[in-house]
């Protein structure tokens, strides 16, 4: 099984994990989403009305969202980088969780995966993992990954925030994350 947009979607991750600064402040929740839709990926969800939206012209089964930088302390958009991919064979979704996770590692053997067991977001059940990640400058970020399977069709979710500030975004993260729906 072909797993690339495992790789393409970790590329886009570590093109936004330039630059860390240590105090970021975090906005108080705005209450104003949108709900975006894709037909040629197959989902919709709802997003921060503030994120901006990028299009990964090197895969056009991948898409970003954004958070805008806060402040002049502020160094590193949190995002969302979703990719889908067709799956050509039958398989369950445990073994279409383990493969992700497996590519991950191959293409990254540096990382270590913290398999945070599955999870019910919205009207789906996901394999949902994390890894803290550091670049070559020391800055350290982690990122929450899941996996879903549904109807021959694979998503993956790879959210990303600085280590320091991961408890405050992962609860912005499932939020966003429990609106997901696919579409056939």
């Amino acid at each position: 099984m072909k797993m690339r947009p495992l790789l393409i979607g970790l590329n886009l991750f570590l093109i936004a994990c330039e630059e860390a600064v240590p105090k970021k402040s975090i906005p108080a929740p705005k209450a104003e989403v949108v709900r975006y839709r894709n037909d040629s990926l197959h989902f919709e969800l709802d997003i921060p009305q503030e994120w901006h939206l990028r299009i990964n012209k090197n895969n056009p089964k991948s898409v970003g969202f954004f958070e805008p930088i806060q402040d002049s302390l502020d160094a590193f958009q949190e995002n969302l980088v979703l990719w889908q991919e067709d799956i050509p064979i039958d398989l369950n979704d445990s073994l279409y969780a383990q493969a992700a996770k497996t590519q991950l590692q191959i293409s990254q053997p540096d990382i270590r995966i913290k398999s945070l067991g599955w999870q019910a977001l919205g009207n789906d059940r996901m394999d949902a993992f994390q890894f803290d990640f550091i670049t070559n400058d020391s800055s350290r970020y982690r990122v929450y990954g899941y996996t879903l399977l549904k109807n021959r069709r694979g998503y993956n979710f790879s959210f990303s925030t600085e280590l320091n500030h991961a408890a405050l975004y992962e609860s912005k993260f499932k939020k966003i994350i429990q609106t997901f729906q696919p579409n056939p």
